[in-house]
């Protein structure tokens, strides 16, 4: 197997456009890799497909940790070909959430995590949030940049409640909780 040395690898993936992730990105899940750096493709087009993402499977340290897409026919083909972990089906918003209001609010982001693209949240009925939870430290945890904390709400919102307002009710403040605690 040929392998590609980190510089040529970083140096393609920084042409590419492509988005580096870090610690306390969306796409944090992934942890289990720690000795290599994660790698997000945004764009799917013939740059990511036929040279980003095959150069990313020859490399020692750095690897395809996730994708960023708005086409459910793209995901299923990517998670089968790359073997990208459930959690890593993002969108643009939850990335950038003062660049980026996309997919809108009727993207079917639980349709898509029911077949396996990405997570959703549980029946919150009998969750009782503690006392120390703090919305914009459960934001900062689930990957959300939080320097704009309206726009990282509002990201959030559009993404696990098809809402745009930008304050959390006692209802959704369950729902945020419960999600970080799937990225935890």
């Amino acid at each position: 197997m040929n392998t590609v040395s980190r510089r040529d690898a970083l140096k393609t993936i920084a042409i590419g456009g492509s988005s580096i992730l870090t610690a306390n990105s969306l796409l944090a899940a992934t942890r289990r890799k720690k000795d290599k750096l994660g790698v997000a493709l945004i764009g799917l087009g013939y740059y990511s497909t036929d040279l980003l993402a095959p150069a990313l499977q020859k490399t020692k340290n750095c690897y395809l940790a996730g994708i960023v897409t708005g086409t459910p026919s793209k995901a299923e083909a990517w998670k089968k070909q790359y073997n990208i972990p459930t959690s890593n089906f993002i969108g643009h918003a939850d990335i950038a959430p003062t660049r980026k209001n996309d997919p809108n609010i009727y993207f079917p982001w639980k349709r898509l995590a029911d077949s396996g693209y990405g997570n959703w949240y549980d029946d919150t009925t009998n969750i009782i949030l503690p006392s120390s939870f703090n919305a914009m430290q459960a934001l900062r945890i689930i990957g959300y940049n939080i320097k704009d904390t309206t726009a990282a709400t509002i990201a959030f919102k559009r993404h696990w409640l098809q809402d745009t307002f930008p304050v959390f009710d006692s209802a959704q403040y369950k729902v945020l909780f419960q999600v970080m605690k799937k990225y935890e």
